[in-house]
C-alpha cells in the first residue's frame, strides 16, 4: 500500500471529474436530473465500494513489472468520486428542507471525519518506540482488529447514512420538513424582495439597480471566501497536518486530529446561536482562521525539528493551532453556506454554486500541496524513534 501511495493520491484527485460532469450536464446541457434517486444510487455505490474494500484491499496485480494495488486504487477512486460529487449534488438538494438542516448536514460531514479517527484510535494500529538501555527500538503494535473489520465498521456508518436518506426523502418525516421549508421561504423571502426593492414604492430605478449589484457582489465575495476556506480545510491542512504534529509525538498527532474533528462538529452548531451577516466580521474571522493555518504550515515546514519540540508547550501549540483552525474554518463554512442560501429566492441554484466553490477551493488547495509534498518533498517527516 505504501508503494502505491502516489497512485492512490492521483486516483483521488482524478475523482474531481465527477462534479465537472454533473455540473456540465446540469447547467450547460440543461438536463433535468432527479437528485434524490442519483444521491441514493451514489450512496449504494459507496456501500458496495466499502464492501469490496474490506474483502479485497490487499489484492494486487502484476502490472508494468511490479505488483500494484489496482483494486485498492479503483475503489479509492470510486469513494472519492462520491465524495467530490456530494458538494454539487447534496447541498442543492438541502434547499427543499428547513435552513437548520444545513447545520445538520455539516455536522454530519464533521462526524464522517471524527468517527474514523476514533475507530483508528480504538484499533490501536501503528508503531511505538520502546526505550531499552538508552536506545530506541521501533516496535509494531498489534491492532485490536484488522483492516477488514475497520472497513466493515465504516460500511455500517454508510448504511446508517443510506437508511437515513431514504427516511428523509421517502417518508412523512421528510415531507413535513420540506413543507415547513416552503412555508418559511414564502413568508420570509418574497415579501422582503418585492416590497423593499420594487421601484413603484418610492425607490428610483437607479437605487434599485445599485441594490441588486450590491447583492450580487456580496454573493460573489461569499463564494470566494468559501473557496478559500475549503482550500485550507480540504487541501492544505490535511496534506501537512502530520508534519506539524508527529515530530512532537504520536500522541500529539492523534490528540490533534481527534480534538480538531470534535471542534469542527461543535463549530457547526455555533451559527444557530452566534451569527452575523457583516462581511467585515466574516473577513476578520477568515483572517484569524488563516493565521492558524499559517502556523500549521510553518510547523510542518520546520519538521522534523519544529519549535519547542522537546517541550510540553510545543505539543500544546501544535494541538492548539489544529483545533483553532478547525473551529474557525468549520464555523465559517456553515455560516457562509447559510448566508448564501438566505441571500435570494433561488436557493437551489445558490447552494449549487456554493458547492461548486467548495469543490474548486478543495481542488486548488490539493493541486498546490500535492507537488510540494509528494514531488518536491519540501516537507520532511520526523523519525518515529530518536535516540
Amino acid at each position: 500500500m505504501i508503494k502505491d501511495r502516489f497512485n492512490c493520491l492521483t486516483a483521488i484527485h482524478l475523482a474531481c471529474i465527477g462534479p465537472l460532469i454533473y455540473s456540465f450536464l446540469l447547467k450547460w446541457q440543461r438536463l433535468s436530473l432527479p437528485q434524490a434517486p442519483i444521491i441514493l444510487v451514489l450512496l449504494i455505490f459507496c456501500c458496495i465500494c466499502m464492501v469490496l474494500l474490506a474483502l479485497f484491499w490487499s489484492t494486487t496485480a502484476y502490472i508494468f513489472n511490479e505488483e500494484r494495488s489496482v483494486i485498492l486504487m479503483l475503489l479509492m477512486f470510486g469513494l472519492a468520486l462520491v465524495n467530490t460529487t456530494s458538494s454539487v449534488l447534496f447541498m442543492p438538494y438541502m434547499s427543499i428542507f428547513h435552513p437548520s438542516y444545513l447545520t445538520a448536514y455539516f455536522i454530519g460531514m464533521s462526524f464522517s471525519a471524527l468517527l474514523p479517527s476514533i475507530v483508528s484510535i480504538i484499533q490501536g494500529a501503528g508503531d511505538e518506540c520502546i526505550y531499552m538501555n538508552g536506545s530506541a527500538i521501533r516496535e509494531r503494535i498489534t491492532p485490536l482488529f484488522g483492516v477488514e473489520e475497520y472497513n466493515l465498521i465504516m460500511l455500517a456508518w454508510l448504511l446508517i447514512a443510506t437508511v437515513s436518506f431514504i427516511l428523509l426523502n421517502w417518508t412523512r418525516l421528510g415531507a413535513e420538513s420540506s413543507a415547513a421549508s416552503n412555508n418559511t421561504s414564502t413568508e420570509t423571502n418574497l415579501p422582503v424582495d418585492e416590497s423593499v426593492l420594487l421601484p413603484h414604492q418610492g425607490l428610483n430605478i437607479g437605487v434599485f439597480k445599485k441594490t441588486m449589484v450590491s447583492k450580487r457582489l456580496r454573493y460573489i465575495i461569499l463564494l470566494l471566501m468559501m473557496a478559500f476556506i475549503n482550500a485550507q480545510m480540504n487541501g492544505i491542512i490535511p496534506s501537512i497536518q502530520s508534519f506539524a504534529t508527529l515530530p512532537y509525538s504520536q500522541a500529539t498527532y492523534r490528540f490533534g486530529l481527534t480534538l480538531a474533528n470534535i471542534a469542527a462538529s461543535l463549530a457547526c452548531f455555533l451559527p444557530l446561536f452566534l451569527s452575523t451577516k457583516s462581511l467585515g466580521v466574516i473577513s476578520l474571522l477568515n483572517v484569524i482562521a488563516s493565521i492558524f493555518t499559517a502556523v500549521i504550515v510553518v510547523l510542518a515546514a520546520m519538521s522534523p525539528t519544529p519549535i519547542l519540540k522537546y517541550s510540553i508547550w510545543g505539543q500544546v501549540l501544535s494541538v492548539g493551532v489544529a483545533v483553532g483552525s478547525s473551529l474557525f474554518l468549520s464555523y465559517l463554512r456553515t455560516l457562509i453556506t447559510t448566508l448564501v442560501r438566505d441571500g435570494g429566492k433561488d436557493e437551489k441554484s445558490r447552494l449549487f454554486w456554493c458547492g461548486v466553490a467548495i469543490q474548486i477551493g478543495s481542488f486548488i488547495g490539493s493541486c498546490i500541496m500535492f507537488p510540494l509534498v509528494n514531488l518536491l518533498n519540501l516537507f520532511e517527516s520526523a523519525p518515529l524513534c530518536a535516540n
